[in-house]
């Protein structure tokens, strides 16, 4: 039996080894991080969906959302967080390993020869742990999962947002080019008419001076629309080199909506940031339930063998106690306690953030509905005609150039609020869609008939 000893814990140790990982390095190449964008394309995101599209007469909104979920780099990360959650989940299943000993003694003397110890001892109060500890690494897996969903809302939201600030800039750009029209014909009659000295040569020099403001107003438009692409690659996961090309979209005028009481309770059902405040409180409470156990001994228990130095075999049962006299997990149970209670305000404020921002976003979105509607239904009718009245008018002498300049000024203001106010519709719907956490027509859809009267 001696003899076996060192061949036992040889065998052991190899055992023990050969189910160990190895260490991989994973170095990052940051040009070769960067290249790689310069690779990525949105139909090469849509087939990591499987989702047969076709982007040939450019990119909609719904595939943009689609290319935005399988390669944007922030998402891609925040999902990274769902494997350390489950291994965390893992770990907290794991049943402890034993302990193994072996102690030699040699008694010298008498030469008798050695005698050694031989024990294994388990840990029990780990195990009574164990069905606590996978609870709370539950708690922080559903926390995960939900902080990513509402991470892929919010990252949904703001690629729409992006999406029609590029059709925004690109209908500005156009109202900045039709200015530089405009204004170049006024230059030419008003050159005419000093020509005819049916004007002075202060008229020419205002057209002249009012078409150079068009055209650096269209230089800037340029600019931002140029700006507005990058911002929607960067969502996409795309190189800001890359020229995406978008399908033409219609600027909505508004959706109907429910009452702002009926908004602010479904926000506090599918905010996906308050679920995961709601799972983290949950691992706070097992935490908690933890450190209390904890306050309890934990106690050892294993077999034992010892060969005496007279050949005498000895077989026993062990078991070692931890005397709980001086440390009693007070000091874990305080700060478990505390965090919870801390978890526990953040949630109630954040329960009345999230309200305000619905109430705040709702009202919003109300003015922007009603300001579109006002240019809609009594701005916009007049202003083709008084472009059109206006070009009568000047072709046929009937009206000043400085009269022209200062009504066509006018009449591109108001076309350009125009569209600004269906932008900033169009903002506000989708900041209040993040604020309640669903879309609109879905919760308008969804709402009872009952509860809409009400």
């Amino acid at each position: 039996m001696r003899k076996q000893i060192p061949g036992i814990l040889i065998a052991l140790v190899i055992f023990l080894a050969s189910s160990c990982v190895s260490y991989e390095p994973d170095p990052i190449n940051v040009a070769a991080t960067a290249r790689s964008f310069e690779e990525a394309t949105p139909e090469r995101a849509l087939q990591s969906t499987a989702k047969e599209l076709d982007l040939s007469d450019g990119v909609s909104v719904f595939e943009a959302r689609l290319i935005a979920l399988a390669q944007n780099p922030e998402l891609l990360a925040m999902r990274k967080k769902i494997g350390i959650a489950e291994a965390q989940l893992v770990s907290a299943g794991i049943i402890p390993n034993p302990t193994f000993g072996i102690v030699w003694k040699n008694n010298t003397a008498r030469n008798t020869g050695p005698n050694y110890e031989v024990e294994i001892i388990q840990s029990v109060g780990s195990l009574f742990n164990r069905g606590i500890s996978q609870e709370r690494a539950q708690a922080g897996l559903d926390n995960v999962r939900a902080q990513l969903a509402h991470q892929e809302w919010a990252l949904l939201k703001e690629v729409e947002a992006a999406y029609f600030e590029v059709l925004y800039r690109r209908t500005a750009l156009d109202l900045a080019s039709q200015a530089v029209t405009l204004f170049k014909r006024v230059e030419e009659v008003a050159k005419k008419r000093v020509q005819a000295g049916d004007a002075t040569k202060l008229d020419e020099n205002l057209a002249r001076i009012e078409r150079n403001n068009a055209r650096k107003d269209k230089t800037v438009a340029k600019a931002d629309l140029v700006v507005a692409k990058q911002q929607l690659s960067r969502l996409l996961g795309l190189s800001p080199t890359y020229a995406v090309k978008i399908k033409d979209h219609v600027l909505e005028s508004g959706t109907t909506l429910t009452d702002m009481a009926t908004l602010q309770a479904y926000s506090l059902k599918h905010r996906m940031d308050l679920a995961g405040m709601l799972e983290d409180y949950e691992a706070a409470e097992k935490a908690l339930q933890l450190a209390i156990r904890r306050q309890y001994p934990d106690f050892q228990i294993g077999p034992t063998y010892e060969r005496e130095s007279d050949g005498a075999d000895l077989t026993g049962f062990g078991i070692e106690l931890e005397l709980p006299i001086f440390n009693q997990s007070q000091g874990e149970i305080g700060k478990r306690a505390a965090e919870r209670a801390q978890l526990k305000s953040k949630i109630t404020a954040h329960i009345l953030g999230i309200q305000t921002e619905v109430a705040a976003a709702f009202t919003k979105y109300q003015a922007n509905q009603e300001l579109v509607k006002l240019f809609t239904d009594e701005v916009i009718p007049s202003l083709d005609e008084s472009l059109m009245l206006l070009d009568k008018s000047l072709k046929a002498g009937e009206i000043d150039v400085l009269l022209v300049i200062t009504s066509q000024e006018k009449v591109l203001r108001a076309w350009s609020s125009h569209v600004e106010a269906q932008r900033d519709l169009i903002k506000s719907r989708l900041k209040l869609e993040q604020a309640v956490g669903g879309d609109l027509e879905r919760i308008h859809d969804d709402t009872p008939e009952q509860s809409k009267g009400e």
